[in-house]
C-alpha cells in the first residue's frame, strides 16, 4: 500500500503497517503521530522507527505506547534510563529487559518493587554478574527463573539454583550451558520432573554417558531433546531413529550427528515431520535428497528445496537490518537479532529467547524442534552470524 493508503486506512490496517518492519520511516513516522494508541503502540515498537521518533514516543500520555518504545531495540540508552523510572510497572519491565538499557539502571531496576521489573532484569544479559547473585535469591520463582537463565550468571550461583525448590528454576538450570556437568547437570538429568530433564537432555555440556541415560527416559520428550543433542553418541542416535514416538525419530533426523545411512532409512518413514527432518539435513545424501524434493508432502519438499546439498539448489538473499548495537535477520516466527556490546560476549534476542549461541543452538536441536526444521534455522543463524561479523569484525 501507498504511504496516503495506509494513513487513510481503518485504525486496525495502520496498526499492522506501523507494526512492519517493511513499512518505510517516513510512513512510521506519521503513523506515530496517529490518534489510536494501539497505532502509536505499534510504532513505537517497530525496529525501523527513527531513534528521535522513538524519544518523542516516550513522553506519550498512554502507558502502552511508553511499554512498546521501552522494549524497542533501537531505544537511545539515555531514554530507557528515564523509562526505567516511569510510573507504570509495564513501562519498567521492559525498560529492565531491553539489551540497550545501561547496567546502572538495570541495578536499580534489579530492586524495583514489582517482580516481574526484578524478572527482566535478571534475564537482561548486560545485567551485571554481582547483581544477578542477589536476584538469583529473590522471593519470588519467576526473578530465579530468569536469573538461572542468563548467559552471565556466575556457574556457583548455577549450582544452587539447579537444588532449587520451583520446577521451574531447575528447569532453566538444566539448559544452561554455563551450568557446571559434574556438580548440577548430572543431578539434572534425574530430576523428577520431566521438563527439567528435557532441558539437561538438550544441554550441550551434558556428558554423553547422561545423554545415553535420557535417551532411555520414559517420556518421550526427555527423548526426543537427547535425540536433538549433537553430543549424543552415534549409536544412540541410531536406536533412537527407531524410537515408537514420531517426534523421537523426528529429531534424531535433524541431528547433524546422525549418520547417513541411518538418514537414508529415515527418509522412507511413515511421517511426513520424519522426513521433512531428513530433508533439511546437512548430511542427507544427495540422491535421497533427489527423492525427498518429489515427496507427496509440501513441507517436505520445500525442506530438500532449502537444503543446500540439493542438487540445483539456488540460495535466498537475506534482508538485514544493521543498528549501531545489532544485526537482525527475519527468522521462522520472528525478527532474530544478534547484539553487539563492549563489555559483555555477542547474544542473541528472538521472540522470548535471549541468551548465547550456545543457548540457541540447544533450543534450535533439542528444546524447540517441533516447531521449525533445525536446519533451516541453522542457516538462519549462520547468515547472522556471517553478517555480524562482517559489521562488527566479532
Amino acid at each position: 500500500m501507498e504511504k496516503d493508503e495506509i494513513l487513510n486506512s481503518d485504525w486496525a490496517v495502520r496498526s499492522s503497517a506501523a507494526g512492519n518492519p517493511n513499512t518505510p520511516a517516513d510512513t512510521l513516522i506519521e503513523l506515530s503521530k496517529d490518534s489510536d494508541c494501539d497505532v502509536r503502540s505499534s510504532a513505537a515498537g517497530n525496529p525501523n522507527t527513527p531513534a528521535d521518533t522513538l524519544i518523542e514516543l516516550s513522553k506519550d500520555g498512554d502507558w502502552a505506547v511508553r511499554s512498546s518504545v521501552a522494549g524497542n531495540p533501537n531505544t537511545p540508552a539515555d531514554t530507557l534510563v528515564d523509562l526505567s523510572k516511569d510510573s507504570d510497572w509495564a513501562v519498567r519491565r521492559n525498560a529492565a529487559g531491553n539489551p540497550n538499557t545501561p547496567a546502572d539502571a538495570l541495578v536499580d531496576l534489579s530492586k524495583d518493587s514489582d517482580w516481574a521489573v526484578r524478572s527482566s532484569a535478571a534475564g537482561n544479559p548486560n545485567t551485571p554478574a554481582d547483581t544477578l547473585i542477589e536476584l538469583s535469591k529473590d522471593s519470588h520463582y519467576a526473578v530465579r527463573r530468569n536469573a538461572t537463565g542468563n548467559p552471565n550468571t556466575p556457574a556457583d550461583a548455577l549450582v544452587d539454583l539447579s537444588k532449587d525448590s520451583d520446577w521451574a528454576v531447575r528447569r532453566n538450570a538444566a539448559g544452561n550451558p554455563n551450568t557446571p556437568a559434574d556438580t548440577a547437570l548430572v543431578d539434572l538429568s534425574k530430576d523428577s520432573d520431566w521438563a527439567v530433564r528435557r532441558n539437561a537432555a538438550g544441554n550441550p555440556n551434558t556428558p554423553a554417558d547422561a545423554l545415553v541415560d535420557l535417551s532411555k527416559d520414559s517420556d518421550w520428550a526427555v527423548r526426543s531433546s537427547a535425540a536433538g543433542n549433537p553430543n549424543t553418541p552415534a549409536d544412540t542416535l541410531i536406536k533412537l531413529s527407531k524410537d515408537s514416538n514420531w517426534a523421537v525419530r523426528s529429531s534424531a533426523a535433524g541431528n547433524p550427528n546422525t549418520p547417513a545411512d541411518t538418514l537414508v532409512e529415515l527418509s522412507k518413514d511413515s511421517h511426513w515431520a520424519v522426513r521433512s527432518s531428513v530433508a533439511g539435513n546437512p548430511n542427507t545424501p544427495a540422491d535421497t535428497l533427489v527423492e525427498l524434493s518429489k515427496d507427496s508432502d509440501w513441507a517436505v519438499r520445500s525442506s530438500a528445496a532449502g537444503n543446500p546439498n540439493t542438487p540445483g539448489y539456488t540460495s535466498s538473499d537475506e534482508e538485514f537490518i544493521i543498528t549501531e548495537t545489532y544485526v537482525a535477520i527475519k527468522g521462522t516466527n520472528h525478527l532474530w537479532y544478534k547484539h553487539n556490546y563492549p563489555n559483555v560476549a555477542p547474544f542473541y534476542t528472538c521472540g522470548c529467547f535471549c541468551g548465547s549461541r550456545e543457548q540457541l543452538i540447544s533450543r534450535i536441536y533439542s528444546i524447540d524442534n517441533l516447531s521449525a526444521d533445525p536446519a533451516v534455522r541453522m542457516r538462519i543463524l549462520d547468515a547472522l552470524d556471517r553478517k555480524f561479523k562482517e559489521v562488527f569484525g566479532r
